[in-house]
């Protein structure tokens, strides 16, 4: 009996032993896990910590190399003539014997920075105002005054009145984008005239104009339509303008509160409105992932 006591804790003792063998091997390899695991991810952190740093250094240098803008508006055509409604053969006799003063106006004004680049894009969206088939794809300011003087001539063959202008504004300036804007005003007779603002967001990273497609994450424009249609006035909707009619604009700056979409008279409300706006929120951008990262304000 006691020789069979003393075999059983013999292999008591042995299954122990072998139980222990195993379980030190299994916490061997866990703590060579966990140490692999460890020095990826300090290696890991010190890449993203680089690429940080890298990129926090060239958004300063970006910034430093991108002074604050001066901008000088300069009118670069003012012309204007008093001609008399009458003159002109092919009105009736009663306009030729009581002839009427109108006037023809035509002016237009640059802005212009310290910027050459810069400059160029102005000029050149200037420029496509004035010409329905562009020619010059980098536009002088004389190219500019040539164009000009070619539409007042035009207008001088029109009985009427007839005023046209074309202003360039400074908007402002927050990294990575400026903004400019142009103002046309167009009164040929009647009640009013029409007065339109086009914005002009310019990445200075790329050094060119950015369109809305630029902006916007890929495939979130319907998401971005169901959210302008949102916020538009509830008296607006579907009065106005229907929902499947209904766009979003191409034509659009940033603020402090979010995006505002710009529309012309008549679009979505009455002339009273004038240049009509939605602004979509940038909280509401955010949750929808709406808008790139780099945009955001």
């Amino acid at each position: 009996m006691k020789k069979s006591l003393l075999a059983l804790s013999i292999v008591a003792l042995s299954l122990s032993a072998c139980h222990d063998e195993k379980a030190q091997a299994k916490v061997e390899q866990l703590q060579t896990q966990i140490a692999q695991l460890q020095q990826q991810c300090a290696t890991e952190k010190a890449q993203q910590q680089e690429t940080l740093t890298q990129l926090q250094q060239s958004l300063a240098n970006t910034a430093q190399s991108f002074p604050s803008l001066m901008v000088e508006l300069h009118p670069i055509f003012d012309k204007k003539i008093t001609h008399l409604v009458g003159e002109n053969e092919s009105l009736s006799a009663t306009l030729a014997q009581s002839p009427i003063p109108e006037e023809i106006s035509l002016r237009a004004t640059l802005a212009q920075t310290q910027i050459p680049w810069l400059n160029q894009i102005l000029r050149t969206n200037l420029y496509r105002y004035l010409t329905l088939n562009p020619t010059i794809t980098e536009p002088t300011e004389k190219d500019l005054v040539e164009s000009l003087n070619k539409t007042f001539e035009e207008l001088k063959k029109s009985d009427g009145t007839s005023e046209e202008s074309l202003t360039q504004t400074y908007v402002g300036q927050r990294y990575p984008l400026v903004t400019f804007a142009t103002l046309s005003y167009s009164y040929g007779g009647g009640a009013h005239g029409l007065e339109l603002i086009s914005y002009l967001n310019i990445d200075i990273e790329n050094q060119r104009l950015l369109n809305l497609e630029d902006v916007l994450e890929k495939n979130k424009k319907a998401k971005l339509k169901d959210l302008l249609w949102k916020n538009l006035p509830s008296d607006r909707r579907d009065v106005f303008i229907q929902f499947d009619d209904f766009k979003v604009s191409e034509n659009f700056y940033f603020a402090f509160d979010g995006i505002h979409f710009v529309y012309p008279p008549y679009v979505i409300g009455p002339y009273s409105d004038g240049n009509a706006e939605i602004t979509a929120y940038w909280y509401q951008l955010k949750e929808n992932e709406i808008i790139k990262a780099k945009y955001f304000w």
